[in-house]
């Protein structure tokens, strides 16, 4: 039996000696990062007894980095380190572009600066990244509405709205009533009359401009004119002289338009109807000082081109007799890309013009910006309404020439 104890012992010593020693190397494999927290994955401080763990992590729809220092932080959307119990760190957050920090929470961190933690123990801390919130405007002329995707404008009404920072935001123009068309894109990095795709990574202002038909401008003209008929139907009302324009003039493109006189005594009354420059007085002859072109009509003039527009060549006159009478139909054809005006009535056009073919122009010559217009003079009766393409035409618009002024 004495054997027997002997050789149990011989066994059994050793396995309890085995045991303590490897018992400690199992605590500190664990204490370090490889799966636990510590360095090996997340970059943090390898853990040792007496050692305490911070973790970090961020939230919301945006991005930043956070770090610490002394160093063992440094992540972006969860991590962790170990430090000596009673470290003081400073924690500081960093947002991505097109991100804001939103702030911290837990472990005793709050508002938006810096965070100081003194670690007494295991420690969580949260920080919240956002994406900035920036403006889109869209801003129209003419008439016509522009819709977002994603929702957020809707423009007539709602012009502005907000997008995270990074949408894509696709606009779409579409055409009302008073529109021919839409005619295109700017700003923003939109061009174009498709739909306009743009990344929002900025406050973004964009123009949308429909091709909108042109009427009289009651704005411009004197006191003494009539307007009705959706302010295309004119006539003047009391002494003096008083001109109408269109409200908006042409700087390039070919239009087409009409001008049908709805009174008139067809002897007696003065005036002209032609084309004005920007320069033109509302209360002068169009032609007279300082600039402007017409046929005239009535005693004083109504077979003659009229010009004092500066560089201006006329070519040829109108044929006599072509005074104001009820029912006349006159004809205006303009090529702002080639300088030339035409004009004529009931379907003939003056001088053997022909604008489908630039032969025979009343004008060539012509710069800058024009108007359509008209000069009614004292208390003349003579009327007239404008076709700018808001209805059908009554003669053949020329080749090349499109039909309306917008």
């Amino acid at each position: 039996m004495a054997t027997s104890r002997g050789l149990l012992l011989f066994f059994l010593v050793p396995s309890i000696l085995w045991g303590c020693v490897g018992g400690d190397a199992p605590v500190g494999g664990d204490g370090g990062g490889g799966n636990d927290g510590g360095g090996g994955n997340d970059g943090g401080a390898e853990a040792t007894p007496g050692d305490v763990t911070l973790t970090v992590t961020s939230g919301g729809n945006g991005a930043g980095v956070i770090t610490s220092q002394p160093v063992g932080i440094n992540c972006g959307t969860a991590c962790s380190s170990a430090f000596p119990v009673g470290t003081s760190l400073v924690l500081t957050a960093m947002p991505s572009t097109g991100s804001t920090f939103g702030g911290w929470s837990g472990g005793g961190c709050t508002g938006t600066g810096t965070c100081t933690i003194n670690l007494a123990g295991d420690t969580t801390v949260a920080a919240t990244f956002t994406l900035q919130k920036l403006s889109l405007t869209v801003t129209t002329s003419g008439s016509g509405t522009v819709t977002s995707a994603p929702p957020g404008i809707n423009c007539g009404s709602t012009c502005a709205s907000t997008f995270d920072y990074g949408t894509s935001v696709t606009l779409t123009a579409a055409a009302t009533a008073g529109s021919t068309g839409f005619a295109g894109w700017s700003g923003g990095g939109c061009s174009g009359s498709g739909t306009c795709v743009l990344t929002i990574a900025a406050a973004t202002n964009v123009s949308a401009t429909f091709k909108s038909l042109a009427t009289w401008d009651t704005s411009w003209s004197p006191a003494g004119v009539t307007f009705t008929n959706g302010n295309l139907s004119i006539s003047g009302n009391s002494t003096g002289v008083k001109n109408v324009r269109t409200t908006f003039g042409k700087t390039s493109g070919k239009m087409y338009w009409e001008l049908t006189a709805t009174g008139g005594d067809g002897t007696t009354d003065a005036g002209g109807v032609g084309i004005l420059e920007a320069a033109a007085p509302n209360n002068s002859f169009i032609g007279a000082n300082p600039s402007g072109l017409s046929w005239g009509y009535g005693t004083c003039c109504y077979s003659t081109y009229y010009t004092n527009w500066s560089g201006v060549t006329l070519n040829g006159n109108p044929p006599a007799g072509s005074e104001v009478v009820n029912g006349i139909v006159y004809m205006f054809a303009l090529d702002m890309d080639t300088g030339k005006f035409w004009a004529g009535q009931n379907g003939t056009w003056y001088n053997s013009g022909n604008p489908s073919s630039a032969a025979n122009p009343a004008a060539t010559g012509i710069t800058g910006t024009v108007y359509p217009g008209v000069t009614l003079y004292a208390t003349s009766i003579n009327s007239f309404t404008a076709n700018f393409g808001q209805s059908a035409f009554n003669y053949t618009v020329p080749t090349g020439f499109q039909a309306g002024f917008f």
